[in-house]
Parts: C-alpha cells; structure tokens; sequence
C-alpha cells in the first residue's frame, strides 16, 4: 500500500483522476440513497414548486429510532431542495436508467430505425463524370 502511495506522489495526474472517479462515485451512489427518483416523473409532485428545505422534516430526525426511518425522513426533507419544474418533476431528481429507457422512447426514434437505407447506385459521387 505505501508503494501505491508512492506511485501516485510521483504521478500527481493519476492523483487527481483516481480522486474525481471516487467523487463521481460518491455523488452517484449517495444520490440513489437520498433522493427517490419515483420524484422524477411528471406529475409526481406540484408543479412550479419554489426551492425549499423541510426544517421540520429534517428536526425530526433525532427522534426516529432505525436507520431506515432516519433515512425516509430525510429524503422527505430535502425532496424539493432544487423545487420543481413545470411538469411537476422534481429538480434534484433523476429517473433510473431501467425505467427510462422503456417508458421515455418516442416513437420517432422507433420509426427512424425501420426506414430503409438509401441504395449505393442511387448515390453518385460529386467527381463522376456521367451526368
């Protein structure tokens, strides 16, 4: 383990990017625990909803007993600490990629994939010389 230490002294570049993939991993796991992203969905919440911090949701805190009561409450506090958008989607919120990909395709997309490509003799290059 020293050696490692060692490897990235020398190596500051390798420092800073081990250091930034942990961050992102932080942030993205520590984002699935607190935020519920059901919350991401039009409609899940009001619409046009201003930034706000539940101060009594998170005071309660202390006086859940499992950690699993403490984490719901506060996820409750901090459900809304970006507001929401029009759609009443949450700001800070954000769909799982299993959900999203089957219920978000529109059916452009899927209609794009069936048309037929355009044939090789239709295509004539710029320097051809038959006209």
């Amino acid at each position: 383990m020293r050696g490692f230490f060692r490897y990235v002294g020398r190596n500051p570049a390798l420092g800073w990017g081990l250091g930034i993939l942990a961050l992102l991993l932080l942030f993205s796991y520590g984002g699935r625990i607190l935020i519920d992203p059901a919350d991401a969905y039009a409609l899940a919440t009001k619409p046009d909803l201003p930034p706000m911090l539940d101060r009594e949701a998170l005071a309660k805190i202390g006086e859940m007993t499992t950690f699993e009561d403490k984490l719901a409450q506060l996820r409750l506090g901090l459900r809304h600490i970006f507001g929401t958008d029009t759609q009443g989607k949450s700001l800070l919120a954000s769909p799982s990629p299993a959900r999203s990909a089957s219920a978000s395709a529109p059916s452009s997309v899927s209609s794009l994939a069936i048309m037929p490509a355009p044939s090789l003799t239709t295509l004539s290059p710029r320097w051809s010389t038959s006209s």
